[in-house]
């Protein structure tokens, strides 16, 4: 019974997780990013602090998986995963937001940011 129990509870976590993700829409202009859903964020450009994207491979051979882009603010972070429509567009903007700022980003960051086709200078 109590195996039963805990494979109902992590479905219906993982049901509310869907749904919840579901319900984000997320808008992107000049001045920053927006989220919208369950709860509202704006991280405006400008207040970048960091960026991080990490890669999450699902077959030792590394060829299949997916990314999650991480923006830091100085009162929240927003987070996203490939999966979402203009993924590669929203890294570009987060970049250039970097750069404008003049933040460093770690290696693995700077990789990935090359598999998605950005322009990013080697480290020197």
């Amino acid at each position: 019974m109590a195996v039963l129990v805990a494979l109902t509870v992590t479905f219906v976590v993982y049901a509310i997780r869907t749904a919840y993700r579901g319900a984000i829409r997320v808008s992107v202009d000049e001045q920053g990013i927006a989220t919208r859903g369950v709860r509202q964020t704006r991280l405006p450009w400008r207040d970048i602090t960091g960026m991080r994207l990490t890669y999450y491979s699902t077959k030792r051979d590394g060829q299949d998986g997916w990314m999650q882009l991480r923006l830091s603010g100085p009162d929240n972070v927003l987070r996203f995963e490939s999966s979402l429509d203009g993924f590669a567009d929203l890294a570009r903007r987060g970049y250039a937001a970097t750069q404008s700022r003049s933040i460093a980003l770690d290696p693995a960051t700077a990789d990935n940011l090359r598999l998605l086709g950005v322009r990013v200078p080697e480290a020197s």
